[in-house]
Parts: structure tokens; C-alpha cells; sequence
């Protein structure tokens, strides 16, 4: 169980006791606020999975610790927000990072499979209304999905971090120089 999972599941039991205690007014209450806590907290925790992940690939795919160093202090370190273009409903932007053959193969992957396709939209919600709250007013955003719309919306996106988890770790090891020194 995760981290999101178990705030849901302690959520419930909130709700439930305030609708067993007559309490309809502080329960909508709650919820409204939970919710955008919530969001907040699944970008949260997308972001550090994604991160963990990608300097995990640098390290295994450098045997020079300065290259994956310097991937992952100019690459990630602060940089996550500038994967995704928010306002898309697609993964293209963090996909092209690893070059355009590999955002090919991948955007062909999401194409032939409607539940990757779906996690990939559920994510970019969840991150996109995550960036509102956190740099907005969430004290008068709206938040309009339900707690379970919201639930739901998470286990989908969770397959795309799988998604980038399968690929990342499949990945074998393939040394190909970028330049040879030439020999007389």
C-alpha cells in the first residue's frame, strides 16, 4: 500500500465517522479540502517516483559516475517540472528527452495501447491540477473530481510510472562511442 493509498483509506474512515456522528457540514468540508491535498500529494509522489527512477538509469547506464552526475545535477535536480508540457494530454515532451527514436517507439506504444494511453492522460491531470494548487489559490481553486474519480485517477496513472519503470529497467547496457579517437 502506498503512501496515497493509505491517506485515502484513513479519508474514509473520517468521512464515515462524520457521517455517523450527524456531522454532513464538516464532512463536505473536509472532503473539499482533502481532495486538493490529495492532488497535491499524488504529484508529489509521481514526481519523486520519476525522479528516482531516471537517476537510476543514469547510473546504471554509466560506468563513469561523472556522467551520471552531470545527468542527473543538470537533468533532474529541479528539473522535473520542465518534462511534461502540462497542457498536453500526452507523455511526448518527457519521451523526446531520450531521443526522437525512443519517443517514436514509444508514442507508437500508446497508440496501439488504450489503457497506456489513459494512465498517460489520468498523470498529466493529476500533474497539471497539482501545478494549479501548488502555484495558485488553493483556497479558492475549485476542485470538481470526487474522491473516487480522484482514487481512480491514480491507480491509472500508477501504470504509466510502471510503464516507465518496465522500460528504464529493461534496458540492456550497450556501449556505442559517440567519437573514436583516430589511429595513423
Amino acid at each position: 500500500m502506498s503512501a496515497i493509498d493509505a491517506m485515502i483509506a484513513r479519508h474514509k474512515e473520517l468521512k464515515g465517522f462524520l457521517e455517523s456522528h450527524d456531522e454532513p457540514s464538516f464532512r463536505v468540508e473536509v472532503d473539499a479540502y482533502f481532495r486538493k491535498l490529495l492532488v497535491i500529494s499524488m504529484g508529489s509522489f509521481f514526481e519523486r517516483r520519476l525522479c528516482s527512477l531516471v537517476e537510476e538509469f543514469l547510473r546504471n547506464q554509466n560506468d563513469d559516475a561523472r556522467a551520471a552526475e552531470f545527468g542527473i545535477v543538470k537533468g533532474i535536480k529541479r528539473q522535473y517540472h520542465s518534462w511534461f508540457a502540462w497542457e498536453r494530454n500526452n507523455a511526448n515532451t518527457f519521451f523526446a528527452l531520450f531521443g526522437e527514436t525512443y519517443k517514436a517507439k514509444c508514442e507508437k506504444e500508446c497508440a496501439s495501447n488504450s489503457e497506456l494511453e489513459r494512465a498517460i492522460r489520468d498523470f498529466m491531470k493529476i500533474g497539471r491540477t497539482r501545478n494549479l494548487l501548488a502555484h495558485g489559490d488553493p483556497a479558492t481553486t475549485p476542485m470538481d473530481d470526487t474522491l473516487d474519480e480522484l482514487e481512480a485517477s491514480f491507480q491509472s496513472a500508477l501504470r504509466f510510472v510502471k510503464f516507465v519503470e518496465d522500460e528504464f529497467r529493461s534496458t540492456r547496457r550497450t556501449r556505442t562511442p559517440i567519437w573514436v579517437e583516430p589511429t595513423d
